[in-house]
């Protein structure tokens, strides 16, 4: 399966340059995010787990980044079941998000 649903985005993309804003702003949160999984993960801290996986999921869907935005919904489901969430599910998380980011960056873009 495709990381980026590249048709998704490109029927959505309305501003190029709004895009080029979104991505990093999109990578700097995430980032951020899977610092805050990793912790919750660590503590075992399963409310917080699910609500960080929900944001995720929610700003990935939103970018297009489907394989990204699947984890996280199966992240947050284990952690509503109350399922420990193991390192390296969060391991795999970040490798998906920096393929996904690298995507993104380069993904071809309609012109103005």
């Amino acid at each position: 399966a495709a990381l980026v649903d590249v048709a998704m985005v490109q029927d959505v993309l309305f501003d190029v340059e709004l895009w080029a804003d979104l991505v990093p702003t999109f990578e700097t949160h995430a980032r951020q995010d899977i610092v805050a999984l990793r912790n919750a993960t660590e503590q075992n801290d399963l409310d917080n787990v699910r609500r960080v996986a929900h944001k995720l999921k929610g700003a990935a869907s939103q970018l297009g980044a489907t394989t990204l935005s699947n984890l996280c919904s199966t992240i947050e489901r284990q952690a509503s079941g109350q399922k420990k969430i193991d390192s390296e599910s969060i391991n795999i998380l970040s490798a998906v998000l920096d393929d996904t980011v690298r995507v993104l960056k380069t993904l071809p873009l309609p012109a103005n």
